[in-house]
């Protein structure tokens, strides 16, 4: 999950799905945005997050949140991280996919000014694929 918080308010950005080739390694292979979860879902996880988010008392900035969703809908956080999301999460799938310009949201903040809102009407999906020899297939 990206978020972009700003005096205490975090924003939700996008929720990325992860691809990997699986057990024992689970070496990432790709990513998609949006992640392919139901509104209730999406709820449940930005509450999770923002939670969390405050929890740590992250104030100001990006945020990148990884996470698991069971079968059964339970919600697992596996870290945050006061960063945007690496493997072109952060720097290209959150523009393509939703319009907003994540890392000009991240140097506002350092500047101190208050980054724009994020256009909600503005949704369509990305991916970004990982390609690698000899790894399971993948």
């Amino acid at each position: 999950m990206e978020y972009i918080s700003w005096k205490g308010n975090h924003h939700f950005l996008a929720l990325t799905q992860k691809y990997t080739i699986g057990s024992p390694y689970f070496i990432g292979t790709g990513h998609l945005e949006p992640a392919s979860v139901d509104d209730v879902t999406l709820e449940r996880v930005e509450a999770v997050v923002s939670h969390a988010l405050n929890s740590l008392n992250i104030q100001y900035g990006a945020s990148h949140s990884e996470l698991k969703i069971s079968k059964e809908g339970n919600i697992k956080l596996i870290e945050i991280g006061g960063r945007m999301g690496g493997d072109n999460i952060g720097a290209s799938l959150v523009e393509l996919s939703t319009g907003y310009d994540f890392f000009d949201a991240v140097l506002d903040v350092a500047l101190g000014i208050e980054p724009k809102s994020k256009n909600k009407a503005v949704q369509c999906s990305n991916q970004v694929r990982f390609f690698k020899e000899g790894l399971n297939g993948a």
